[in-house]
Order: structure tokens, then sequence, then C-alpha cells
């Protein structure tokens, strides 16, 4: 959504003198039907979310475009899909966050590449991203596991998704990973088709992100530390 909190205050401004703006970001995770299902599942749950979500992302060289200033680096890039994610399964406000980062004396070993962030929210649930450029491109790209109310779900990957505590048809394996993208898309240009502009993702958690993002960067170039937030 944004590289720096100059273009976020600009931005959100102009949202909020233009509510019916035709805007969105391709925060798609969160449409992907795995991530429908878990949701549903998790709907009535009487405890707090407990999350860890693995990120095998994969080298890219420090002259590639995203760790330039126009890329603004992987946390800002890629990252906040995840932390999206994290807003839209707790359904709450993240108020604490808390970041580990490597910091070597190698030039192709980034910070905002390989770090832990831990989320705290104001339900009571704590969300782990767990990103590295470090691992083999066989492990897979993306693991999430997810614990509440005595049972847990594990979704590889976006084609394997597998429940305990759960009946045996709640888990599913598909031969191509289904990240949300169409969905998404979809979902934009039928609101933008109403007489009145529905955003797929409401402005309030696009800033709430927005903010996160930028304030776990700013931790993972530091070396690492905790926030508390007013978002």
């Amino acid at each position: 959504m944004v590289t720096d909190y100059e273009q976020f205050a600009r931005l959100k401004e102009f949202l909020t003198a233009n509510p019916q703006a035709p805007f969105c970001i391709d925060y798609n995770r969160s449409f992907a039907p795995y991530m429908r299902k878990i949701k549903q599942a998790i709907a009535g749950r009487h405890s707090p979310l407990v999350i860890h979500y693995r990120m095998n992302a994969g080298f890219i060289s420090k002259d590639h475009w995203v760790q330039t200033d126009i890329g603004a680096g992987r946390i800002i890039g890629e990252a906040c899909h995840i932390f999206d994610l994290f807003c839209f399964l707790t359904d709450s406000k993240p108020i604490a966050v808390s970041v580990e980062a490597v910091h070597v004396a190698v030039d192709d070993v980034f910070p905002t590449d390989n770090f832990s962030a831990q989320i705290s929210f104001e339900d009571g649930s704590i969300c782990t991203l767990l990103y590295t450029s470090l691992g083999h491109a066989d492990l897979g790209k993306e693991r999430m596991e997810l614990f509440f109310d005595s049972k847990t779900i594990v979704m590889n990957d976006y084609n394997q998704l597998h429940g305990f505590g759960f009946a045996g048809t709640f888990n599913e394996t598909t031969m191509s990973a289904n990240k949300g993208h169409e969905d998404l898309i979809n979902a934009f240009f039928a609101s933008i088709k109403q007489p009145i502009f529905k955003a797929p993702i409401s402005v309030e958690r696009l800033n709430m992100v927005a903010q996160l993002t930028l304030v776990i960067d700013a931790l993972a170039c530091e070396g690492g530390g905790k926030k508390e937030l007013s978002l």
C-alpha cells in the first residue's frame, strides 16, 4: 500500500476525503478458499488464536528491484500479505509487536529477508511470521499452523489442508495452489459495478496493516525490538 510514513499520511488523507474511491490492495491470501474455510471453522471459537506462519521466500539478490527504494524490501513488499491475513483471521486489532532479525556482515543477507515477527492482538491472539530467504526451495514456500479450542489446522502451500479435532471431511488436497488472486480481483470488479463501491478489504484494515508493516520493517532494520501499537 505504501513504502513510508509520508506516503501513508497522504494516502490516508485522500481515502478519508474520498470514501467511495475504488481502492484496493492485492492482499489475496484472505480470499484463498482454504483461508475462507478456516475462517468459517474458527468463527465460534472460545479461545484466542495461536498462529505460526512460515514463509520460505527464496533468495533475491541485492540488485533486484524488490530490494531497492522502489520495492522497499520484502517486509513491505511481501510479508505485509501475511500481516493482513493475521488481521483477517483474528478479526482483532494488533496491540504490540516483537521482532528479531538476522544481522551479519554479508552483503546479500538482509534483515528484511530473514526475521521473525510476533504480533499480539486485542483479543489475546498471538500470531508469528517466520520469514527467511535462506531455505531450500524443495521445502515449499508457505506453511501455517493454527491452534485454538484444543484443535489444530495445518495449511501447506495452499494445496493441502488438514484439521486435527475436525471431521475427516475437513481435509483437502488440490493439484494446484489457490492463493485467492482471482477471487479478490473478481470481488473488486463486482464492487466497482455497483452504485456504491464497497471495498473488498476495508480501508480501516488496510490502514492498520500499512502501519503495522512499517513498524515491523523499521524494527527489523534496527536489528529487532518491541513496540506497543496504537493503530
